[in-house]
């Protein structure tokens, strides 16, 4: 199994602990694949406190295989077109598995359309069985900056640092540094976020069913610190509950339910013990359709 990579080493714990969707909000997604090298995704998100509307619309072209100047490319090379309601545009290109297998390189072009500002990224991502590496460079005509994270595993233990840096200045914008253990159907993991932030988090998956998941973040710069503890509990195979309740006196839950096989409706609410019956009480609904694979395999067929 390949090494993740820094961002997420705890991804498991933090699909337990984070809500699918934001409260307070109306959501839609989408997501198409009409052909088996076209998909097709879009989404909405209105906040409905705030009264204001975002979304985007994108689409995936990756190239059928073919052979050029004695290369064999084998749908690993995808093009992406992005357009988001702030008007701008993005472009992405995506190399996979193509120069090391184990590596993707990706590149966007991303501009403003009315303010015709544009800001360019490149990322470079390695992982195999021992070590995961993931590189990023944003350039924009006001700044530059990098940011390069690694991960090694030892047995059973990961070690990961992660820095940023602007590069005019040579200064560095960030340092973390994890350690974590991950064993079976368990993970542990301490961390500390440019010298002020330091935090844990525990992940157990019990059963097929049932996941809990805990972390506990202390700042050295706010007073005080922060625990968490979340379940995740699938009554049926349609049926997702999904709970959490902090020690700032915060209590989430979430219902997902499969209406059929491409379509799902999800409910998310947000409750504050201290203050129950004022506006910090939020809920929020979301709808999102993805196109079942077997659609496509029949049509081919």
């Amino acid at each position: 199994m390949k090494v993740p990579f820094y961002n997420c080493v705890s991804q498991d714990a933090l699909n337990v602990l984070q809500q699918k969707s934001k409260t307070g909000s109306f959501n839609i997604s989408y997501l198409s694949s009409p052909e088996s090298y076209l998909k097709l995704e879009s989404a909405m998100h209105h906040a409905i406190l705030d009264n204001v509307v975002k979304g985007y619309m994108s689409g995936t072209y990756t190239l059928p295989a073919q052979t050029i100047d004695y290369f064999h490319f084998v749908e690993d090379i995808a093009l992406k077109e992005t357009w988001s309601t702030d008007n701008s545009v993005t472009t992405s290109m995506i190399v996979k598995d193509r120069l090391l297998p184990g590596l993707m390189l990706k590149g966007d072009y991303k501009q403003w359309v009315h303010s015709k500002k544009s800001n360019t990224e490149f990322s470079a991502k390695y992982a195999n069985d021992i070590f995961a590496a993931d590189a990023r460079l944003s350039c924009s005509l006001s700044s530059m900056k990098s940011e390069l994270s690694a991960v090694w595993r030892f047995d059973k233990w990961l070690l990961g640092c992660q820095v940023g840096i602007d590069l005019p200045t040579m200064n560095m914008t960030n340092t973390n540094i994890m350690i974590g253990y991950k064993s079976g159907n368990s993970s542990i993991q301490t961390y500390a976020n440019n010298y002020t932030e330091f935090g844990g988090i525990i992940y157990h998956k019990i059963n097929e069913r049932m996941k809990l998941a805990s972390s506990a973040v202390w700042n050295t710069e706010v007073p005080g610190n922060v625990f968490s503890v979340g379940m995740e509990y699938k009554m049926t195979p349609e049926t997702v509950v999904q709970s959490k309740v902090t020690t700032d006196s915060e209590f989430s839950l979430s219902i997902m339910q499969q209406l059929s096989s491409g379509l799902k409706l999800g409910v998310y609410s947000k409750f504050k013990f201290s203050n129950f019956f004022d506006s910090q009480q939020q809920i929020g609904f979301g709808i999102s359709y993805e196109q079942p694979s077997s659609c496509c395999k029949e049509r081919d067929n």
